[in-house]
């Protein structure tokens, strides 16, 4: 609980600079980078096998989402939140997808948590 508040106060620290539509978005940015990243933690599909040996996740993955998305400068995203949304979609691509062996994983990733939709993905269909 306490690393999400200060990586949020880190966020927030960061994203002072920008317009105020992009500074309310902190909280949703982390919230749901928390919710990703417990999605990998958690799910067995995601535990590390002969196959899928690199598949350990820690919160080395939540701070480098972070840290791509305090990248950004606010000269890029005036009036922009949609961009920094984008931005933190890629980051999360970076981070956790691109580490992925399979579409299948890949869909996991963005499948509701509920076993009763497991087979219904929200990623588009060119997955």
């Amino acid at each position: 609980r306490r690393c999400v508040q200060e990586t949020g106060s880190i966020l927030g620290g960061h994203f002072s600079t920008f317009d105020q539509s992009i500074q309310k978005l902190t909280d949703k940015l982390i919230t749901s980078s928390i919710f990703l990243f417990n999605k990998v933690l958690r799910d067995p599909e995601f535990s590390p096998s002969a196959k899928k040996f690199h598949y350990q996740f820690n919160l080395r993955e939540l701070s480098k989402v972070v840290e791509g998305i305090m990248n950004a400068q606010p000269q890029n995203y005036r009036q922009a939140p949609g961009k920094i949304c984008k931005l933190w979609v890629h980051e999360c691509k970076r981070v956790f997808e691109d580490r992925m062996i399979s579409k299948e994983d890949i869909c996991l990733l963005y499948t509701s948590p509920s076993p009763r939709d497991r087979q219904k993905s929200r990623m588009p269909s060119s997955a």
